[in-house]
């Protein structure tokens, strides 16, 4: 442990102590890399029971777009393609690469009750955001004509041909939600 040699308060000699402590890993070791912090993290939150946030880097080169005016729904609790929302790439180089989607939409549900519920995913040819085979959902509180912007990020997406896809679902069975203008941009390596 770093030795302090002046204590002029001894708030600050405790707040140091507590700092330099914090900054050791099991090992002992007081300097670390970003990624050894990144990492030292993530296996705290997953021995907690509790997903990592992803983090990375990311340089895409290109961008695809495709917009919407036409207005879907479903009833379905279980997710279904959003008609018209998808788009083609394809993801040059020889090693995989991020790939970044956004979604931005304006939607409603009906009845409107206190239980206004949609689920939203990205798929890229069936595989989720992030690499898992079922994705990150984002669940969001839809009532009258609300607007939303969803960004996914997919770490490792490999070179070829792709198709970006977006799906919805209602939360309440009962429930009917609707995507009214959506516009889906796609960020990828060329």
């Amino acid at each position: 442990m770093r030795s302090f040699t002046r204590a002029w308060l001894a708030g600050a000699v405790a707040l140091a102590t507590i700092t330099a402590a914090a900054a050791q890993d099991e090992r002992g070791q007081e300097e670390r890399t970003p990624g050894e912090v990144a990492r030292s993290e993530a296996a705290k939150s997953e021995a907690a029971g509790v997903a990592p946030a992803l983090q990375g880097a990311c340089n895409p080169n290109r961008t695809r777009f495709r917009t919407e005016t036409n207005v879907v729904g479903t009833s379905s609790v279980n997710y279904v393609d959003a008609p018209r929302t998808f788009q083609a790439i394809t993801v040059g180089g020889t090693s995989p690469s991020c790939v970044i989607v956004t979604f931005s939409v304006d939607a409603d549900n009906t009845p409107v009750t206190n239980s206004n519920w949609m689920k939203v995913r990205a798929r890229i040819d069936g595989i989720g955001a992030a690499g898992n085979s079922e994705p990150p959902e984002h669940t969001v509180d839809v009532r009258r004509y609300d607007q939303h912007s969803i960004q996914f990020f997919f770490p490792a997406v490999p070179p070829g041909a792709h198709t970006v896809r977006i799906q919805f679902a209602s939360f309440n069975p009962g429930n009917v939600v609707r995507l009214y203008n959506r516009s889906l941009s796609v960020q990828f390596r060329r």
